[in-house]
């Protein structure tokens, strides 16, 4: 193993800051733990001009306000909707809660970014999509992993055509999220949905393709707090002429902490690449035995954020669509639904539009 520039952090680092940051204000709504420890962090790091926060826990909003210097912390949500000063929604409240202030945004001409996923159902996502389209308003997901560092810098080994030809994609990641109390455990399918939608994402950022056949596998576990299982492993199956497989495994109930792990594996013709969160290893076919080691610049949290922030300003101001639009959530939508709908039914099966995480236990 040697460390080499394969990649150079100028070579997979994204814009964290935007020339449009001055002119264009933001509003965080909802001011729960996201919000104050990764968006209002990556915010005031980066230059952003957040002009109110809003929630409906006046002391939250209060005490965001007074943490991260913003001049207007109010619970009403119409108070922000008639400001002015606010041109951007950062929308963070829970999975549920999202299409209704979506839609009061939209009525107000104000551009939304959005905490993923869009809805919990499908038929939500799309009517968020569609208003948001005819009222001619941005509605960008917060699909902020794809711009995390180690992500980038493995879609850029792809793009320069350093693996060959693609045709295996895993990803292995281990950690524990269910804690007493939390709204996550309530939510139905919350791993597979709420945070396993990163994961089937990326799937599509490295690929560039969508699936044909969907096939799950879930399970419970003794004692566990949440409603619906904590781990899945799922396999994505291409068309033929793809000679593609994607395998996408989280346990997300590992009680011992020390066995935590995040990696991703991509595998092509010319070459492999392994990323952690902190560093990339490639080894090309042509010199099996050599490995080139890239220890990665940048944190997902909280850098990524402000690079999706980036993204989203310059399409308010250029008019044009985000990267990951409301319209472009949807096709990820349909692989985290269809890998539900697979669990259920205990058969492989096509990601096409529909499905629901079922009723939460508010």
């Amino acid at each position: 193993m040697m460390p080499d520039p394969l990649l150079r952090a100028e070579d997979y680092r994204p814009a964290y800051t935007s020339p449009h940051a001055d002119e264009l204000g933001i509003a965080v709504v909802g001011c729960g733990n996201i919000a104050v420890e990764a968006h209002l962090p990556a915010y005031a790091r980066y230059g952003y001009r957040v002009v109110a926060v809003c929630d409906v826990v006046p002391e939250k909003a209060r005490a965001a306000a007074e943490r991260f210097g913003v001049p207007v912390w109010t619970d009403d949500l119409d108070v922000v909707l008639a400001d002015p000063a606010v041109h951007v929604i950062d929308l963070t409240v829970q999975p549920h809660q999202r299409l209704e202030p979506i839609k009061r945004a939209a009525a107000a001409g104000k551009h939304v970014l959005t905490q993923k996923p869009l809805a919990v159902s499908f038929d939500e996502a799309q009517a968020a999509v569609e208003l948001c389209e005819s009222a001619g308003v941005v509605l960008m997901v917060n699909q902020q992993a794809r711009w995390a560092a180690p992500h980038r810098a493995l879609r850029v080994l792809v793009e320069r055509g350093m693996l060959g030809h693609l045709y295996s994609v895993l990803h292995f990641y281990r950690d524990f999220q269910d804690f007493t109390g939390s709204w996550f455990v309530r939510m139905p399918y919350a791993t597979t949905l709420e945070h396993g939608i990163h994961y089937f994402d990326l799937t599509r950022y490295f690929t560039g393709r969508m699936p044909v056949r969907v096939k799950a596998a879930m399970t419970m576990t003794p004692g566990q707090l949440a409603v619906t299982p904590m781990i899945h492993t799922v396999l994505c199956e291409y068309e033929p002429d793809a000679d593609l497989v994607a395998t996408l495994h989280f346990n997300n109930i590992v009680r011992a902490a020390a066995s935590h792990r995040y990696e991703w594996h991509l595998d092509g013709t010319h070459g492999s690449a392994s990323a952690t969160l902190d560093e990339l290893r490639f080894t090309r076919a042509d010199t099996p035995d050599v490995q080139h080691v890239v220890p990665i610049e940048g944190r997902w949290y909280i850098d990524a954020f402000a690079a999706s922030m980036a993204e989203m300003l310059d399409a308010v101001a250029t008019g044009r669509p985000p990267v990951t639009s409301g319209r472009d959530h949807l096709q990820s939508l349909r692989l985290a639904f269809s890998a539900i709908r697979s669990f259920e039914s205990g058969a492989a099966v096509e990601p096409l539009p529909g499905g629901s995480a079922g009723d939460r236990d508010a």
